[in-house]
């Protein structure tokens, strides 16, 4: 456990960031294999944007003493770089819920803090918001749990009871075929029970869907993963109107851009980390995009569009002969970033599989079945 004797409550910078209007916190909802890593990587590419992963699982790295961020695996220039340890010890304290002094019972303290307007130490996103360069104005958390979801709302920097809330929620429900979750599963996880999986699935999308219903409409949006895969750019444009963030070309180059991810798909950290050690000295030539402007007609998605859903191994070609958008296409191939939906459940569940997925789901399934035409 985090030694609370050494955590000594601070304002320091929070004022800063507690200050700023229209900074937002967008939680991403959803179940396991359905491209929140994907998804919070091309968010956090946009320059007011920081993905920060799964921020559930910061107390327990730091405890264990393992780096913070999956992506830099150590020494990270933002979580060690602009974060002290006791900045941490005090993030990860207000994260686990854990008292700042042995003697005051935690609610206590929160309730007096409150009152008296020094509660900056139980606002953690305005903690790491602080820490952003720039005007930063959306965070991307991609915990995906209701319970943990439920728990940051309930923070004063969302909902204060003196009407100090200086961020604002905003929830989007990353949905996929069950299906294609639970080939997922077995590939990573062959002893899973489909028995066990369905039912879990069920009764997660069943209470996804009742949160999501009860969530300010203006605030919530739904994502089929199916569509950010076949049509990135279009997706990206909805998304930002619903973000109030103009979307910009580099973000579906996701992996160019500097990431701090906690957690997330093995995979998709991995094609980041290689094109760091291969490029980045010296960048592969960057094909345009013609992302339109936010509210602009959305031309057509090709399939050179170099956004990934799933890395599969491909055979390095020739780069830098044909080209710019020759060499930048063939580094996307080589490491796995072209578009590609996957429905490999396909042949990959048999016919029991499918049968008792069905028979344990109902219904539940038919809004985000996606079948090949």
């Amino acid at each position: 456990m985090v030694p609370r004797d050494n955590i000594v409550p601070t304002e320091g910078s929070l004022a800063m960031a507690a200050s700023k209007p229209q900074q937002t916190v967008v939680f991403i909802l959803g179940t396991a294999h359905s491209g929140s890593t994907l998804l919070s990587l091309i968010l956090g590419s946009h320059p007011q944007a920081f993905a920060v992963g799964e921020l559930s699982n910061l107390p327990d790295f730091f405890d264990q003493g393992r780096s913070i961020c999956d992506i830099c695996e150590s020494n990270c220039d933002f979580w060690q770089g602009r974060f002290s340890r006791q900045e941490l010890q005090r993030l990860t304290a207000c994260l686990w819920n854990q008292r700042l002094h042995p003697a005051i019972p935690l609610s206590v303290e929160r309730q007096v803090r409150s009152f008296l307007g020094r509660d900056q130490i139980f606002r953690p996103y305005s903690q790491i918001f602080a820490k952003l360069p720039g005007d930063p104005r959306l965070i991307v958390d991609s915990t995906k749990t209701l319970y943990w979801i439920r728990q940051q709302l309930k923070l004063p920097e969302f909902k204060a009871p003196w009407g100090r809330s200086t961020l604002q929620p905003k929830l989007l429900h990353l949905v996929r075929d069950g299906r294609a979750v639970l080939a997922s599963t077995l590939r990573r996880q062959p002893q899973t029970s489909v028995a066990s999986f369905s039912r879990k699935w069920l009764q997660r999308i069943q209470e996804s869907e009742a949160f999501f219903a009860g969530f300010p409409v203006a605030d919530r949006y739904c994502l089929r993963y199916e569509d950010l895969a076949t049509d990135p750019q279009a997706t990206l444009q909805h998304l930002g109107q619903f973000l109030g963030l103009t979307m910009t070309e580099d973000q579906l180059r996701y992996w160019e851009n500097d990431h701090h991810f906690i957690s997330g798909n093995t995979g998709t950290r991995s094609l980041i980390m290689k094109y760091r050690q291969k490029y980045r000295q010296s960048s592969p030539p960057k094909a345009p995009l013609n992302l339109p402007a936010s509210g602009a007609a959305t031309p057509p998605v090709t399939s050179t569009t170099p956004t990934p859903a799933h890395p599969e191994p491909h055979t390095p070609g020739d780069r830098g002969t044909h080209g710019p958008s020759r060499a930048y296409n063939l580094y996307a191939e080589e490491v796995g970033f072209q578009i590609k939906l996957d429905l490999r459940w396909h042949r990959e569940l048999s016919a029991e599989h499918l049968e008792t997925f069905q028979r344990l789901t109902g219904t539940a399934n038919a809004p985000y079945a996606w079948d090949p035409p």
